[in-house]
């Protein structure tokens, strides 16, 4: 999943997009952090509910 990411969202992508995500921190930042939470939701949900 981490790897799909890098691949499809970043290097996969123009040096121009790659650019203008970048000069747009806050959508950036966001989308990031939806991103990580559905990816860490699984390994939570386990320790939750075995710990």
């Amino acid at each position: 999943m981490l790897l799909n990411h890098i691949n499809k969202a970043h290097l996969e992508e123009s040096p121009g997009q790659q650019v203008t995500d970048l000069l747009n921190p806050d959508s950036y930042v966001k989308m990031h952090m939806v991103w990580a939470g559905q990816m860490l939701t699984p390994t939570a949900d386990f320790l939750t509910n075995n710990c």
